[in-house]
């Protein structure tokens, strides 16, 4: 399946996606030696772009197949977190099947084959994950802050990812009651409710100082913080105001 999807990348890119976005940005960056976030020139150009300035840095060190190859690398990292979290809950034999299922998802095959930032998003969200039990199972302040800055990351390259904000506050109100019953989780009971959102509070500070730059930035240059979408509620002058762009 490594090579399958190793093979892929060595063909020339030809996604519309990323021809027309996700590869442009180094290209221009290259030419230029600078991304100007000219919506007139661009309409996107004020999106979140985590993913795009890696696509960047790796155009840099080896063109068009360099980027590509960044994207299948984030694809083996995440099957190497799946198979990591799964072996320690499941063993070896379903670890192994839930890293291979991973890699063998036609939607998989069909990402790692183009630009797409859903694979540098799903790396992103997955490391998140993994640090955000530990901060759940050991109370770490690190852990917490570290997968505070993962979710902000997350955010920072696709707005969607704010969705797994609901998911993450009831898995920690559900490990919060697990542990306050179980005996082998006394650092819960060693900590007021106070401390714990005071905790909670410092996470969410991290995960907004993440987040929130490209945002700020379209706001700042256009009017609205996630232009071009929800525009007849922003009304920016750089876009059609009268219905949002869907």
């Amino acid at each position: 399946l490594v090579w399958l999807h190793l093979l892929v990348v060595g063909f020339p890119e030809m996604g519309h996606d990323a021809l027309a976005m996700h590869l442009a940005i180094p290209h221009v960056i290259a030419a230029e030696g600078r991304w100007s976030f000219d919506v007139t020139r661009f309409i996107w150009a004020v999106m979140p772009m985590n993913a795009d300035w890696l696509y960047t840095a790796a155009w840099f060190l080896g063109g068009e197949a360099a980027a590509r190859l960044f994207n299948v690398v984030t694809l083996l990292l995440t099957a190497a977190i799946i198979y990591v979290w799964s072996r320690e809950r499941l063993g070896t034999a379903a670890a192994s099947f839930a890293a291979l299922l991973w890699l063998s998802l036609p939607l998989s095959f069909l990402e790692s084959a183009s630009a797409f930032i859903e694979l540098p998003l799903t790396f992103v969200c997955a490391a998140m994950l993994v640090v955000a039990t530990d901060a759940f199972r050991h109370g770490r302040l690190g852990h917490w802050l570290l997968a505070a800055a993962l979710f902000g990351s997350a955010v920072a390259t696709k707005l969607p990812a704010l969705l797994l904000a609901p998911g993450l506050l009831l898995v920690g109100a559900a490990q919060y009651v697990a542990l306050r019953r179980d005996s082998t989780g006394p650092w819960w009971r060693q900590r007021s409710a106070r401390d714990l959102l005071l905790g909670l509070a410092l996470a969410a500070a991290v995960a907004t100082l993440f987040a929130a730059p490209p945002y700020l930035n379209a706001w700042l240059r256009t009017g609205n913080p996630v232009f071009p979408f929800f525009n007849a509620l922003f009304r920016s002058p750089y876009f059609e105001t009268a219905a949002s762009f869907t």
